[in-house]
């Protein structure tokens, strides 16, 4: 797959709250930046995102969307060798939302930083 192709599988997973889809988008070396648990590597990711999961419908208060994560303000950019991208998330229903930023090579994604906005405690 192209950089491109891994970055839209890892941003379709978060969309649609499918961690076989994240994993297969990410590089061996991958990290994930999370400020409120810290970095999260590949092997660690799919019990991470279980418990993420669980967060996230503990605290939903509206109704859920047909969408785990919802993006606005897509910015991309690739030096020929790593695409950055960033983005504005949301999850519908909760008061989740914050910026994430992803750096992607030809072995998938390497790196994940997000940032939260407004987020409660888990």
């Amino acid at each position: 797959m192209s950089r491109e192709d891994f970055a839209e599988l890892h941003i379709h997973g978060w969309a649609n709250g499918d961690a076989s889809a994240i994993m297969r988008a990410l590089a061996d070396d991958y990290v994930f930046d999370n400020p409120r648990v810290g970095n999260i590597t590949k092997p660690q990711f799919e019990a991470y995102f279980q418990e993420f999961r669980k967060m996230v419908e503990a605290h939903r208060t509206g109704s859920a969307s047909d969408k785990f994560m919802t993006f606005e303000d897509l910015v991309t950019a690739d030096d020929g060798s790593t695409r950055t991208g960033w983005v504005w998330w949301r999850i519908p229903g909760t008061p989740l939302q914050g910026a994430g930023l992803t750096k992607t090579t030809d072995a998938g994604v390497v790196l994940h930083r997000s940032a939260f906005y407004a987020a409660p405690q888990w």
